[in-house]
């Protein structure tokens, strides 16, 4: 089936390639023999059609070219008390915006707000907050310290999200197309670089453990040079191979430069909680900082809890 279809010859060519290049880049050798290996016979072997194929090289190819990126890069990312120190230094000059589902005379805006403007307070005073370490933060997407982790699951790809046109979605829903087919009908985006991956109880619920939080940057779609304005935050339960929800944030670096944008995200506890924030447009006027928790009532399963303008 490889050979008889084009295409798929044609990604087959190019995923050698890229395979090729990245085994001399990395000392990591033998686990990048073994994670080939892998994709050969639980992704690549498994399909049945040119469809199949095509998809499961896009994804393998878009894996290869992060570590070919990373290598080109060869970056140290911040260190987590230097950003600390910078989303502090950005709060001290901000005060609580109105989020655009505010109710005047409102029990549960009022409760919102207060909560809202204590966390700024402390956030500014720079107590109370504590900004969590990554377990895995890296620029290459195959390194094993990563896949440790995310090759439990080989089939769940959170690199990788998809964007469905206005009504696309709802007419997936009313025809009950299948989930593992319906990335057919949006645009593949990939990150390339800035992983990050955290282990928390992000949707408070002690009985079923923790989540893990998942962000990649320096997106793109395959087969062009593009950036993309934004990315996002996968929630993992990687015990059942399943994406729970997603925090849509601002890249952090462009696809098209290699430069960072100067926005950046991570992961703070406060009041025993997690939350995600996202700094935006630091050094301009409009320079804002949200902070997104769990909803278990949201479509995406979270939502903005605070802005500060």
């Amino acid at each position: 089936m490889i050979c008889s279809d084009k295409g798929v010859s044609t990604l087959d060519e190019e995923m050698d390639r890229a395979y090729r290049k990245a085994l001399a880049l990395v000392s990591y050798k033998d686990q990048m023999k073994k994670q080939q290996q892998e994709w050969i016979k639980t992704l690549r072997n498994v399909c049945k059609d040119e469809t199949c194929l095509q998809r499961e090289y896009r994804d393998r190819i878009a894996a290869l070219k992060s570590t070919l990126a990373a290598s080109a890069l060869k970056r140290k990312p911040e260190d987590l008390k230097a950003e600390r120190d910078r989303i502090i230094a950005v709060a001290k000059k901000l005060k609580w915006e109105k989020p655009y589902d505010w109710k005047e005379n409102d029990k549960e805006s009022l409760t919102k707000r207060q909560f809202c403007e204590a966390l700024l307070a402390d956030l500014q005073a720079g107590k109370e907050v504590e900004f969590v370490e990554p377990i895995v933060r890296t620029d290459d997407y195959n390194n094993p310290k990563l896949q440790a982790y995310l090759g439990r699951c080989p089939k769940l790809k959170p690199f990788r999200s998809v964007w469905y046109a206005q009504g696309i979605w709802d007419h997936l829903e009313e025809e009950n197309v299948p989930e593992d087919e319906r990335e057919e009908y949006g645009t593949n985006y990939y990150s390339s670089l800035d992983f990050k991956l955290y282990h928390v109880d992000f949707d408070g619920n002690a009985d079923n453990g923790k989540e893990y939080l998942f962000y990649g940057g320096c997106g793109y779609e395959f087969g062009h040079p593009g950036a993309t304005s934004f990315r996002h935050y996968g929630i993992l339960d990687l015990a059942r191979c399943k994406e729970m929800g997603s925090i849509q944030v601002l890249e952090t670096i462009n696809h098209r430069t290699m430069q960072p944008t100067k926005d950046t995200n991570g992961v703070i506890q406060y009041k025993s909680r997690f939350y995600v924030y996202e700094l935006r447009y630091p050094a301009s006027n409009n320079r804002r900082i949200s902070v997104h928790h769990w909803d278990e009532k949201s479509l995406s399963k979270t939502t903005t809890v605070c802005w500060f303008d």
